[in-house]
């Protein structure tokens, strides 16, 4: 096992390595072009390679920027909070709100209102749910305040003796 290990090793270093800064040869024998790193039988000119690289250009600078357009311009910002995907699903998870929240945004989060009420600048909107209702209120579209309040059961008799934890 040993002898062959040594036999292998001979063979790997005795071997020549080729690098790409070697010079490529073109050599034609009977008709077929080959190419090889050793200079054909003929003695051909070695074969030079094109650069790799493309060339630098350079780039007219009034076409590399773009100007806004009059559409653009003419879009109002909006002025609620803009949140990523991934804040707006952790919001939905955890039940949490930040004020800032465009009405659209709360749609994807809770659906449809149960209630709405006031005008197109103020809207108050509710949410009834089985253990807790939500108010939120909206200004210009943009949520500036919300509630929480947790519903709460009528005690049977047995609970009014309990202590409360």
């Amino acid at each position: 096992m040993k002898s062959f290990l040594a036999l292998l090793l001979l063979a790997a270093i005795s071997t020549p390595h080729m690098t790409l800064a070697d010079p490529l040869y073109k050599c034609q024998a009977s008709g077929r072009v080959t190419y090889q790193y050793m200079p054909c039988q003929e003695a051909n000119l070695p074969l030079t390679l094109p650069e790799v690289m493309t060339p630098l250009v350079d780039v007219d600078p009034k076409f590399s920027t773009s100007t806004p357009s009059k559409k653009s311009k003419a879009k109002k910002k909006s002025a609620c909070k803009f949140f990523t995907s991934t804040q707006l699903r952790n919001m939905r998870v955890k039940r949490q709100f930040e004020s800032g929240l465009n009405q659209k945004d709360l749609k994807k989060l809770l659906g449809k209102a149960d209630k709405t009420s006031g005008s197109e600048n103020n809207q108050v909107w509710i949410y009834e749910g089985e253990r807790m209702n939500y108010q939120f209120k909206f200004k210009k579209g943009c949520m500036v305040s919300w509630k929480e309040k947790w519903k709460t059961k009528k005690k049977t008799e047995i609970e009014r003796y309990l202590p409360n934890f």
